[in-house]
């Protein structure tokens, strides 16, 4: 892949910044934040230790704060994602997706660093808000509640991603906590989700539909839909959200090494890579948010966030809305490449991925740890926001921290074996 001449200078070296103390974030609006070291954009000066030490100071000292401060009521364990950059809540609300969310983040949080019990303890507070308040008593799951649980918006049955990230977070808190019902309305609310019978075969249907059903031969990418019975569903053909696509490829990545299947691991890789270098904007950086091949006077319906006033349209083949969670999923993807296939192009991929979300998308200089979530194709400045991520950053974090853990304890000591 051929990546635009960077916007940094030619060597910004990991050394001095890294090996200073690192600032903890005290959560006050407006507070100065230092700098975080920049990566080198020469890919072999990708030092382990030295990244693990900023992605370790960015989670547990920027980010995790942050969200201790102001994304849990601190009374009823609700998550709130309602905030603007400052942490200022902007809605009394909290939504299905982000209760699901936080509660994946905090039982991973556990599994991650065991002995720090803090964590568990939050990731048992959402979990009972959520079994207490969210679900029903017919079974289905609210929308949207008060901090306090009180409805506000009541079950959606279409609503079949909100169930599939509870089912996510229920499963991470099972294991955390060694809860059985968790783990057993987790696997009920997967079938449910998926309309199958039993939730054992779905990790190999859901992995043969990724690299097979969703794949489109003609355009080297993934479909952004199939039919139920995983034909080729015409009204999305060469429709792809790399977002989505880059996330699912990574997740096969993963499951094919965890089977020890090399030849669908080297094939997840060549699908990163051909998504990375169609969705990069050469002109702006960053990841655009979808094609549909061919389509040069499409006129895109508007694209309209969760939990966002934000509207994006566009007319072509690419559909130029940015965001920060599409990077973040690039940033799993090529860390886990280059965990399994090390390679020039994914080491250079990874630094251009991070120096987009650290030039672009960070609000470090308004004083908060936090990303901006979207944006035009131009990523122009924005006052105020009225949703943060507490879900995509913090994941990023911990899992290329887990790929950066293991490759140390394999003996490597760059990115580039």
């Amino acid at each position: 892949m051929t990546w635009p001449a960077p916007a940094v200078s030619r060597r910004t070296f990991l050394g001095t910044a890294l090996a200073a103390p690192p600032l903890a974030w005290s959560g006050a609006g407006g507070d100065r934040l230092s700098p975080l070291p920049g990566l080198s954009i020469e890919p072999s000066a990708l030092a382990i230790e030295a990244l693990q030490r900023r992605y370790r100071r960015e989670l547990f000292d920027e980010v995790l704060p942050f969200w201790e401060r102001y994304g849990i009521d601190p009374t009823h364990g609700s998550v709130i994602c309602a905030l603007d950059h400052d942490g200022t809540r902007v809605r009394d609300e909290t939504f299905l997706w982000f209760q699901a969310r936080g509660l994946w983040v905090y039982s991973h949080l556990h599994h991650l660093c065991p002995h720090d019990p803090r964590w568990l303890a939050s990731a048992t507070r959402v979990a009972a808000f959520a079994r207490r308040h969210l679900r029903q008593a017919d079974g289905s799951w609210a929308q949207r509640v008060t901090p306090a649980g009180a409805p506000i918006e009541p079950s959606n049955p279409a609503d079949v991603s909100g169930l599939l990230y509870m089912a996510e977070g229920l499963q991470e808190y099972g294991a955390a906590a060694d809860d059985p019902d968790a783990r057993r309305l987790a696997r009920t609310l997967l079938r449910d989700a998926c309309q199958a019978a039993d939730a054992a075969p779905l990790a190999t249907r859901a992995l043969t539909a990724i690299v097979e059903h969703h794949y489109n031969p003609e355009t080297g990418l993934n479909d952004e839909a199939v039919n139920a019975d995983l034909s080729r569903a015409e009204t999305a053909r060469g429709l792809t959200i790399f977002g989505h696509s880059l996330e699912a490829l990574w997740m096969a990545l993963d499951e094919a090494h965890r089977r020890g299947d090399r030849r669908l691991v080297d094939l997840c890789v060549t699908r990163i890579q051909r998504h990375l270098d169609v969705a990069w904007d050469r002109v702006y950086g960053g990841l655009s948010h979808a094609i549909r091949v061919n389509g040069g006077g499409y006129a895109w319906p508007p694209e309209r966030p969760v939990g966002t006033s934000l509207a994006f349209s566009y007319v072509g083949e690419f559909h130029y809305m940015k965001s920060s969670w599409a990077l973040l999923e690039a940033l799993i993807a090529t860390s886990l490449v280059l965990e399994h296939r090390p390679s020039a192009w994914a080491a250079d991929a990874f630094v251009r991925i991070q120096d987009t979300l650290d030039r672009l998308f960070s609000l470090r200089a308004r004083g908060s740890p936090m990303y901006r979530l979207f944006a035009d194709r131009d990523v122009r400045a924005q006052a105020h926001a009225t949703r943060q991520d507490n879900y995509h950053h913090p994941r990023a974090l911990m899992l290329v921290l887990e790929s950066l853990d293991r490759l140390r304890a394999a003996g490597r000591t760059t990115l580039m074996a």
